[in-house]
């Protein structure tokens, strides 16, 4: 599916359930959003999105300093509380939303955040229930622009869509449907 016809299948799903979503992001600046408002009707379900750039955004938006501090920037447990705090920002019903929080290193080493490796992105989705989805992946495209938009691609595909799907999960890797 292209990113476009993953956009369009997320906000019906979100629709026939029922859903809100909010999202809080920092890698990709605002083209996941962009992506869910590029279809027809997702006024409808997108009420809310942040987008958190820098260390400071993160914070001020609710992921605790000491969790940057312990893990870093780039790790499912930003992305998880990227998550968590996008849920308590949203002036929509806790029950009804789902959130997705997304960082990672795209194109470039980042000073204010060593470790790790350019290319690395952390996605994940939860309810408000605390039912959750965290996947890692990596962006092989080094032009900024295409890897923010393979980063949405993949956001929406490997995290959001099996997430509201209920694609069965593990933590952090995904874990295949088994034929019995």
């Amino acid at each position: 599916m292209t990113c476009d016809e993953v956009a369009r299948e997320v906000v019906r799903l979100l629709k026939e359930k029922g859903l809100h979503i909010v999202v809080m992001e920092s890698c990709t600046g605002g083209a996941l959003t962009s992506a869910l408002t590029d279809v027809t009707g997702a006024s409808e379900v997108l009420k809310e999105s942040f987008v958190t750039y820098s260390n400071e955004a993160k914070t001020d938006n609710g992921v605790p300093p000491a969790l940057i501090e312990q893990f870093g920037v780039y790790s499912h447990e930003c992305a998880k509380a990227m998550a968590e705090a996008a849920i308590r920002c949203a002036l929509t019903s806790r029950k009804q939303t789902i959130t997705i929080g997304v960082t990672g290193r795209l194109s470039r080493e980042d000073p204010a955040n060593p470790g790790g490796f350019v290319g690395e992105v952390y996605a994940c989705a939860q309810d408000g229930g605390g039912k959750y989805r965290s996947v890692n992946f990596t962006v092989e495209n080094r032009d900024r622009v295409l890897a923010k938009q393979e980063a949405v691609h993949k956001a929406l595909a490997l995290v959001l869509l099996p997430f509201l799907r209920g694609e069965k999960y593990t933590g952090w890797r995904l874990e295949p449907e088994k034929s019995t």
